[in-house]
């Protein structure tokens, strides 16, 4: 019996580091990105729209990446920014966006897309077939002149998905800090 109340202890013990554990990541591991409020304590309203850079003689599969990749990362840009308390959505052409109080349009532009080779990152390693991706971002509000604008690229040697995860994130803080000070 000793010996069974001393297994509930050391149980007891460790679900309770465990629990602290799990706690402190999800904490530490949650959106650090606060969108700023507009004038009457708002939501700052953000529609995202992409050029895709999709050119005559281009092929399918070329088009298709592209899409997929545009796709993915305007929602998952749309749901980060949705989750740091901006009213983000997006928008199939730049016409859509109606400049107001608080609205702003996140025009973003595909440079440059490599996915990589998924095989030479699995049999290779090392750096080879490493993706990469370079956006070009502008950030409008009620002006013709942007309020921001910035190029920035990101590789992985992961996948397509992580290099786009990246940048929206960090492109979601670079965002925040620039309205932050328009909004104070």
């Amino acid at each position: 019996m000793a010996g069974q109340t001393e297994r509930s202890r050391i149980m007891t013990k460790t679900f309770t580091k465990v629990s602290l554990i799990t706690v402190l990541l999800i904490y530490a591991c949650g959106p650090s990105i606060e969108a700023p409020r507009a004038p009457g304590d708002k939501s700052i309203v953000i529609q995202i729209y992409t050029d895709r850079d999709i050119l005559d003689g281009m092929s399918q599969d070329r088009i298709d990446q592209r899409n997929q990749l545009c796709d993915w990362m305007e929602q998952d840009l749309a749901n980060i920014l949705n989750d740091a308390g901006y009213e983000a959505s997006v928008i199939s052409s730049r016409d859509q966006f109606v400049p107001g109080p608080g609205k702003h349009l996140l025009f973003l532009k595909l440079v440059n897309y490599n996915p990589g080779s998924k095989a030479a990152r699995m049999l290779v390693g090392m750096g080879a077939g490493a993706a990469s991706l370079d956006m070009r971002y502008e950030l409008y509000g009620e002006g013709e002149e942007p309020l921001l604008q910035k190029d920035h690229g990101v590789g992985s040697g992961r996948d397509w998905k992580n290099c786009a995860r990246k940048l929206n994130e960090q492109t979601a803080q670079v965002i925040t800090d620039k309205l932050a000070g328009i909004y104070r």
